[in-house]
């Protein structure tokens, strides 16, 4: 009996003590888990500095090595050792290299077109503009866009030049073939690069009716008018190729007037006949052009 009840105790003992094991083993479990969950934020805080700390570095190194490729492409690289002028009409290459401000050695990139258009246009007044057509790694392609000339203001025997959008480009004592003499009335400027005026002009300005007339001839496709004479405002005088002049009266109705004169210019086109197409009576009425077969007079012909 009292072995069995020694067996016993001895059973509850090592039960107890193995218990207490269990609880302690859990409690330096607990202890451990919570050291394992401290650890990792330290070494994941470690871990993204690190890693900052690279991207950094390479982000610093890729400035210093783009900054130092640009300041050597801005100044070492790229020289001009080319310079071609295409499209270029009025003036000859070598004023226009003269003129734009960019010379051989200069960077390419560094090259302005705004710059020189600027400066082109105070020594070379026929041009618009300039385009640069950069080709790396040593040509400079400049695209010259001209003005074209639109017409001519015969004043004091000499001729003011005006490009399309009216600025003069010129004063000339010779008459520039292809272009529209304007006859009849006093320029304000002679000045170039300024935009021409009249003392005749009212709130439709002598240059707003030159566009007006010329437009209109080219819509109807009736070729080119060499001589407008605006000596009397209702009497305006077009001379059609230098063969015929037109009686407009006033330039209202130019629609109407100009749907008759294409009838009448179609047929005579290739016979080379020269004479007066009145126009003037047709606006509101059943009257047609009539044209009347002459020799024109020198004071109708553009350039006499």
């Amino acid at each position: 009996m009292r072995e069995k009840r020694n067996r016993k105790v001895d059973f509850n003992r090592k039960k107890s003590s193995s218990s207490s094991k269990k609880r302690q083993s859990r409690e330096i479990n607990k202890n451990d888990f919570r050291k394992e969950e401290k650890r990792p934020k330290k070494y994941i805080s470690k871990k993204r500095r690190r890693r900052r700390a690279r991207i950094l570095l390479a982000f610093a190194i890729v400035i210093i090595v783009g900054g130092t490729l640009t300041a050597l492409s801005l100044t070492v690289f790229f020289p001009i050792k080319n310079i071609n002028v295409v499209d270029n009409k009025k003036y000859s290459a070598e004023q226009i290299i003269s003129s734009i401000g960019v010379v051989k050695g200069d960077n390419l990139l560094l090259a302005s077109d705004s710059r020189a258009t600027k400066a082109v246009k105070e020594n070379l007044p026929f041009i618009k503009s300039v385009d640069f057509n950069k080709k790396l790694p040593f040509t400079l392609e400049v695209k010259v866009n001209e003005y074209t000339v639109y017409s001519q203001i015969k004043y004091n025997d000499k001729y003011i030049v005006v490009g399309d959008d009216g600025l003069v480009l010129e004063v000339s004592d010779k008459f520039t073939k292809n272009s529209t003499e304007v006859r009849g009335v006093t320029p304000k400027t002679e000045s170039i690069g300024e935009k021409i005026s009249f003392k005749e002009d009212e709130k439709e300005t002598i240059l707003q009716k030159t566009n007006k007339i010329i437009s209109a001839f080219q819509d109807k496709e009736l070729g080119r008018i060499t001589l407008i004479n605006y000596e009397n405002m209702h009497d305006i005088r077009v001379t059609y190729s230098n063969r015929i002049v037109m009686l407009l009266g006033s330039d209202s109705y130019l629609e109407q007037k100009l749907t008759h004169a294409q009838a009448v210019l179609t047929s005579r086109n290739n016979t080379g006949e020269t004479g007066t197409l009145n126009l003037s009576r047709i606006p509101g009425t059943k009257n047609e052009a009539s044209f009347i077969p002459r020799e024109l007079e020198k004071s109708e012909i553009a350039g006499k």
